[in-house]
């Protein structure tokens, strides 16, 4: 009865494992939906094009005035956010860069989403439904696979800072009942 598999079955069963494959399922599925679109050129790409130009001809030190739009690349939205990918495109410069990072981002964004649940409704199962519903939004679905916009990384942000705030004010509550 002391084998290391009767062991491994009395342990409680961690939920941030399976969020965990979840969110790297995601990813990976997402971005090969994305892979397959592009070379297939299912891609509308337009707003793709805009953003990978934009940053190509920052990290060629070049005047960024986007031919497809006709505007300078600051000139209708200024996304600092996209500063980020000049010293990438440094290394590799291709568009799938831009569509794997929005996906990792908003798999990310489901692990917070995961342990704000977790803290908030204080049981793993209820959290990883939570997320679950999150992985399977069909408007997070439609933001992913329309081409890139740097807008994923507001709802990367926006679970940061409320995991941030929940987690300081169980600080602030614990410093309090210990004085």
């Amino acid at each position: 009865m002391n084998s290391p598999i009767f062991f491994f079955f009395k342990r409680k069963f961690d939920w941030f494992y399976l969020e965990l494959l979840l969110a790297i399922t995601y990813i990976s599925v997402v971005f090969y939906k994305q892979y397959r679109m592009f070379y297939a050129l299912h891609f509308i790409d337009f707003d793709l094009s805009i953003f990978h130009q934009g940053i190509w001809l920052i990290c060629r030190f070049e005047r960024p005035f986007v031919t497809i739009r006709g505007l300078h690349f600051f000139g209708d939205h200024t996304n600092f956010i996209d500063l980020i990918f000049v010293p990438i495109y440094w290394i590799y410069a291709h568009p799938l860069i831009l569509l794997f990072v929005e996906t990792v981002i908003l798999g990310l964004s489901g692990l917070l989403l995961y342990i704000i649940a977790k803290k908030q409704l204080k049981d793993e199962k209820l959290a990883f439904f939570v997320s679950l519903l999150f992985f399977t939004y069909p408007a997070l679905h439609y933001l992913n696979f329309e081409n890139y916009h740097p807008d994923v990384f507001v709802v990367f942000a926006i679970f940061h800072l409320a995991l941030w705030n929940i987690s300081r004010s169980f600080f602030k509550q614990t410093l309090n009942k210990s004085k």
